[in-house]
């Protein structure tokens, strides 16, 4: 069970990050009775993210790998 602060902690940054996603002009927003609901403006807004995420995920894998082999040299 999740603390609530934690949870409302990740719903204010949620709320923090969608709007500067709406304010960009990259997102729009819709009501469904309280819900709401955002959609990419521009489907090739998810074709570049498609595109980037392998790359990211391989650049950010080799920095953590870096990052765990310095650590254990200073630990061992």
């Amino acid at each position: 069970m999740r603390n609530y602060s934690t949870v409302k902690h990740h719903s204010t940054c949620l709320s923090r990050h969608l709007k500067i996603l709406k304010d960009a002009g990259l997102i729009r927003c819709r009501k469904d009775g309280t819900k709401r609901m955002y959609s990419l403006v521009d489907p090739r807004i998810q074709n570049a993210i498609e595109a980037l995420t392998p790359e990211l995920v391989n650049v950010l894998q080799r920095e953590v790998m870096e990052q765990m082999s310095c650590g254990s040299k200073t630990q061992g």
